[in-house]
């Protein structure tokens, strides 16, 4: 029996063998040895467009966090503006309430909500006189409200000047206090717009 001998290959076929063994691997690097300048621009693209699309959202990010701070701010601002208004408005009520001059108030009350506050970007819904003793709306400026009672408890116990908050609608109520006793509550009831 006669052994066949193995049939020596080129080392340049051993090479191929190899390169195909490693399949798109060496395809890829030879594409890219090959055109230096394409991948580049290719690589250079990528960086550019994954920069740009991270600073576009970052940047609404921030802008989304600074107009929530600026209209609290904002927010804070109107409502310690308007806890101002208010206790100016009780005096005056005040002075009327004492000589029982409630058409005064009521005339009063609807100049109040007819005031134009458009720089604090809020809006008098209402203004109220409530009887402490009673619960009951004397005057305000939604005939609706005429003679209804209050249901808010804060609001008709209060002693001092009370800021309810219930996101856009606020609420603030300033009792008119005589010498031993409350003789009103006024309450202004306003909306908050949001730019």
């Amino acid at each position: 029996m006669v052994k066949n001998k193995p049939v020596p290959q080129d080392k340049d076929a051993n090479n191929d063998n190899e390169q195909e063994k490693k399949g798109g691997k060496s395809k890829f690097w030879g594409f890219i040895k090959r055109n230096p300048v394409f991948v580049t621009i290719v690589v250079s693209l990528l960086i550019i467009a994954g920069t740009y699309g991270f600073m576009s959202i970052r940047i609404n990010q921030m802008e989304k966090s600074h107009r929530t701070e600026l209209y609290n701010a904002v927010k804070t601002f109107n409502v310690d503006h308007f806890k101002n208004n208010v206790r100016i408005l009780s005096w005056a009520a005040r002075g009327e309430l004492i000589r029982e001059n409630l058409e005064q108030i009521d005339q009063l009350f609807k100049n109040y909500v007819n005031l134009e506050f458009d720089e604090a970007n809020v809006i008098v819904m209402k203004v109220m006189l409530v009887n402490p003793e009673t619960g009951k709306i004397q005057i305000s400026t939604n005939s609706k409200d005429d003679d209804k009672r209050i249901d808010d408890n804060q609001i008709v116990s209060a002693r001092s000047l009370l800021v309810i908050d219930e996101g856009s609608t606020i609420r603030i109520a300033n009792p008119i206090n005589d010498l031993d006793k409350t003789i009103g509550i006024v309450v202004v009831e306003l909306e908050v717009k949001e730019k």
